[in-house]
């Protein structure tokens, strides 16, 4: 019985019918995609850090670190968008990879 209802309460999210080669029709739960999307936070976080190395290698440490100070003594926009672009130990490594690119 309660195979029966935890089967019951997966259906009652919605269901998709197949049918098998016998002819027999059934009733599977559909799958749900988590409330919270966790891949598509994870793309923009890497999204950032790869922004943040190709900058970084681009303009140049003193040219970066320069532009990051202008930033900080901004309006609180930039004061936060300062904090987010300061250089981390992964945005390093990124950017000493990407530097033979430019």
């Amino acid at each position: 019985m309660k195979r029966i209802t935890r089967t019951h309460a997966r259906l009652a999210g919605g269901a998709r019918l197949t049918m098998d080669r016998s002819g027999l029709v059934t009733a599977r739960p559909k799958v749900r995609m988590p409330v919270f999307p966790l891949r598509i936070v994870l793309h923009l976080v890497l999204g950032a850090l790869l922004l943040k190395a190709a900058l970084l290698a681009a303009m140049g440490a003193g040219a970066y670190d320069e532009t990051l100070q202008a930033l900080s003594s901004g309006s609180m926009p930039e004061r936060v968008g300062a904090v987010i672009m300061t250089v981390d130990p992964v945005t390093e490594i990124l950017a000493a990879g990407m530097a033979r690119i430019f």
